[in-house]
């Protein structure tokens, strides 16, 4: 079964692309966790929820997970050689 999104790519395609010589290896559901927890870091910073020093590294991290998620490509995914992007292949374990 393959999904197709709006410009007619396939979810499996969009995992074989590159981005500036990265193998893109966030599937969307990765993707979308990462930008919902960057909204709601900088929600809760916006609100004052956090201290100087964590509203900070809340602000980093959200940009962190935002850039992942608007790029992705996750670079510890890189490091340990997974991938959450969806294979059609029968036994295949995201791993490179």
């Amino acid at each position: 079964m393959r999904l197709i999104i709006a410009s007619g790519v396939s979810i499996p395609e969009i995992c074989s692309m590159r981005f500036k010589g990265k193998e893109i290896n966030m599937g969307s559901a990765d993707r979308i966790a990462r930008m919902f927890s960057a909204i709601m870091l900088i929600s809760l910073y916006a609100l004052g929820v956090f201290t100087i020093w964590y509203g900070v590294t809340a602000l980093v991290a959200a940009i962190f997970l935002m850039t992942t998620s608007l790029i992705g490509t996750c670079p510890l995914y890189s490091i340990i050689k997974v991938s959450s992007c969806p294979v059609d292949e029968p036994g295949h374990n995201n791993f490179y």
